[in-house]
């Protein structure tokens, strides 16, 4: 656990587990996370809010100052903004050699989407038909990304080079998280909790029971379980999001910004409160739990007595 630190985002490289703060620092833990020390050589100081590994490449995407790359364990940080026009970075994602980031911030209309296929050496903005200047959030299911702006979701076929709207029953248009699992896609819409597709992200469902209005910040797969990290905790669904329920036990705050699972824990980042650890054997016996619960209620004959 480390206690203080407000940790907005995870990454996994070997034996290695990485972490980027709102305070400006790159943490490193090589034993399961009971210990953290800071590799911030060359970093600006500005938040990480993204941290992603490609092959023995690190990458560090900031808040203010773009994209920063380490080849030794972030031992030593470099700078890599050539082309990067927006250096207000929200999420780095890795799609094969691709390397996307998602920019913006509130106050200009310069962000989006930008490509770098050579490790950061150089950058692509990929904005045609993208509406909006805020991405947040990425998910790919082979060669189809999508993206989630403050505009909605957007989906490409061809790398980013278009884009197409993709926002049918969706309630509010900023997409704070996106996962895919199967033909399931999983939108966290700020404020509103969880919308599912099913269809490529044609049309799209809510999916609330349990998160109604929440502000859902990150998913996670286990197994055949989606996790969310929510603004009142961790939240665990079994049936595809038609239910979820909170699997708080053992955390003194519940705002959860980004988790990671790494061997046999799940590790979960807690707003200005850093970073928790709990076995994933533990949420199997949550799993048969939220199983057996009843899916529906039907009144019969109340003769002789009345039943569920």
């Amino acid at each position: 656990m480390y206690d203080s630190a407000f940790v907005q985002c995870f990454a996994i490289s070997g034996n290695n587990i990485y972490a980027g703060t709102y305070d400006g620092d790159a943490l490193l833990s090589t034993d399961n996370g009971t210990n953290w020390v800071k590799i911030n050589n060359g970093l600006s100081g500005t938040p990480v809010f993204s941290i992603v590994t490609n092959g023995t490449n690190l990458f560090a995407g900031t808040f203010g100052s773009g994209v920063f790359i380490s080849t030794n364990d972030g031992i030593k940080w470099t700078q890599v903004n050539n082309g990067l026009t927006n250096s207000y970075v929200n999420v780095l994602a890795v799609n094969g050699t691709n390397i996307y980031a998602g920019t913006g911030n509130y106050f200009d209309s310069t962000g989006g989407v930008f490509l770098s296929t050579n490790n950061g050496t150089s950058w692509t903005q990929l904005n045609n038909g993208l509406h909006g200047f805020r991405c947040l959030s990425f998910a790919f299911s082979e060669n189809n990304i999508f993206a989630g702006t403050n505009c909605g979701v957007f989906f490409s076929t061809n790398d980013g080079k278009y884009w197409t709207s993709v926002n049918s029953g969706i309630s509010y248009p900023i997409i704070s998280a996106l996962a895919i699992s199967g033909t399931n896609i999983f939108a966290g819409v700020y404020g509103s909790g969880v919308f599912l597709s099913t269809d490529n992200g044609t049309t799209w469902t809510p999916v609330n029971n349990g998160l109604e209005s929440y502000y859902i910040y990150d998913f996670i797969f286990y197994k055949t379980d989606i996790l969310a990290a929510t603004e009142y905790g961790i939240h665990l669904s079994t049936n595809n999001g038609t239910n979820w329920i909170p699997i708080n036990d053992g955390l003194h705050y519940f705002d959860a910004r980004s988790f990671v699972i790494y061997g046999s824990n799940i590790f979960a980042a807690i707003y200005r409160n850093g970073v928790w650890r709990r076995p994933l054997s533990e949420l199997v016996g949550i799993t048969k739990e939220i199983n057996n619960l009843p899916q529906d209620y039907t009144l019969s004959q109340n003769f002789p007595n009345p039943f569920n």
